[in-house]
């Protein structure tokens, strides 16, 4: 039997949940906290979800499928990154939930969970990334 590794991430961000569902969905704003990648995808359950671009100088395409979608509430997908070095088979896809949550005086908890990390380091190290990426996401939010 295989061990998996969670992460979960949350930050409260002070913006409704339409505006966070926006910043999650939209590619304009993803390049913005995302170093310039581009997002890719038609949003529908079963529909592909594909980000783009450069790292270092070399072009990238991470991908995945959305397993389940609800508008301003929850984004389910897998994720296959090659940067991982591991072998693209479905055991080897980080499962990545998104959650939206209001919470009283127009306030929003975004949370983050990446699951099937194959280490307890790789689970760690996608936890700083998420955490980077969730005070760009409210940084973002906030400031307009």
């Amino acid at each position: 039997m295989t061990t998996s590794f969670s992460i979960t991430k949350k930050i409260t961000i002070n913006a409704s949940t339409g505006r966070v569902w926006e910043a999650l969905t939209t590619p304009e704003i993803v390049k913005q906290y995302m170093f310039g990648t581009e997002v890719v995808s038609t949003w529908q359950k079963g529909g592909p979800l594909v980000y783009k671009g450069q790292w270092d100088g070399q072009p990238f395409e991470d991908r995945g499928t959305i397993l389940e979608i609800m508008p301003q509430k929850l984004l389910k997908a897998t994720y296959f990154s090659a940067a991982s070095g591991l072998e693209d088979k479905p055991e080897n896809h980080n499962l990545i939930t998104y959650e939206i949550i209001p919470e009283e005086g127009g306030l929003t908890v975004l949370s983050i969970t990446q699951d099937n990390n194959p280490s307890q380091s790789a689970a760690d190290y996608a936890g700083e990334n998420w955490e980077m990426t969730l005070n760009q996401i409210k940084y973002l939010l906030e400031k307009s």
